[in-house]
């Protein structure tokens, strides 16, 4: 087999194994669900040669242990047009088609279990509003087949389900198999969109009840004391930029005030701001867009480094 295993020692089986099932001189196959899901879907698709990396572990002290997998690159993306389908009953048609196929499973987890905030940071994912992760809701899946190595994450919002593909393969050799982790303090500050969370028009207030986004990124801040944020709000175009500008900046601050009366915890940790319509994630031209660009986001920010 070409390949080089360099394991940390309480990854090495899993690495291993990973690397055991992509042995050299199989051809490429076409990508899983190249015809699509069993569910009526967008999909956007990109493929190139490089690499994907693929965890084989959940988040420890370490980091998350990755395999990168050399090769041909696929990666899809559906928004799936079911609403009211978990994770659980999204997960599982996918995998059962993947074993059907012929793919051996890897490694599997759902969110906490995978390690919630800090797995989720280790996944190269596209970003809102193409792919949207719920913290508390989503699962992982890798699995192989010969000379094909795929990682499979769904999550889920208020209006859509949300699969992700990642298809590795080559015609020439196989992928070449490496171990590394990847810390929290190198995670990507990649900006998570809170679900759930609805402002009437103009105005600021936060409704009484909270949205499970809210809650479950206050159980982790209460749960990790390493752990910083910063709320963000964004608005569409409508209306005078200086008035969106401060309004994106009061919800964001209701926001971070709900989160430390939930979490109890130091203030110094969540930080406001408001970027008012400089960044939209869609066309506010249309009404469906400018619905995707008023929303909130939580991206995570560096734990500072304390002097000697």
């Amino acid at each position: 087999m070409t390949g080089v295993i360099r394991a940390i020692p309480r990854r090495a089986l899993a690495v291993a194994a990973l690397a055991a099932a992509l042995p050299a001189g199989a051809a490429a196959a076409a990508p899983p669900f190249a015809a699509g899901l069993p569910w009526p879907a967008v999909v956007t698709m990109t493929e190139s040669p490089g690499a994907a990396r693929i965890p084989v572990g959940p988040f420890g002290a370490g980091g998350v242990p990755l395999a990168s997998a050399q090769g041909v690159v696929t990666a899809r993306t559906w928004r799936v047009d079911a609403p009211g389908l978990s994770t659980a009953a999204l997960i599982a048609p996918l995998a059962a088609a993947l074993a059907a196929d012929g793919y051996a499973p890897g490694f599997a987890c759902a969110a906490s279990a995978c390690g919630g905030w800090d797995f989720r940071f280790a996944l190269d994912l596209p970003p809102p509003p193409a792919m949207r992760i719920d913290i508390l809701d989503y699962r992982f899946l890798s699995a192989a087949r010969g000379a094909e190595a795929v990682a499979l994450v769904v999550s889920r919002s208020d209006e859509a389900g949300f699969v992700h593909l990642i298809h590795v393969g080559t015609a020439d050799s196989a992928p070449v198999v490496t171990a590394a982790t990847k810390s929290p303090d190198a995670a990507p500050e990649v900006p998570v969109v809170l679900d759930g969370i609805r402002f009437a028009a103009g105005r600021a207030d936060l409704p009484a009840e909270d949205a499970p986004s809210l809650t479950g990124l206050a159980a982790q801040l209460a749960a990790d004391p390493t752990l910083r944020v910063t709320i963000t709000g964004h608005t569409d175009s409508t209306g005078d930029p200086a008035a969106n500008r401060a309004l994106s900046t009061a919800r964001a601050a209701a926001v971070r005030d709900r989160l430390l009366a939930l979490s109890g915890v130091n203030p110094e940790r969540i930080v406001a701001e408001g970027r008012g319509a400089d960044e939209p994630r869609a066309d506010n031209a249309s009404a469906e867009g400018r619905a995707e660009n008023r929303r909130v986001e939580v991206t995570r920010t560096p734990t500072p480094v304390q002097a000697p």
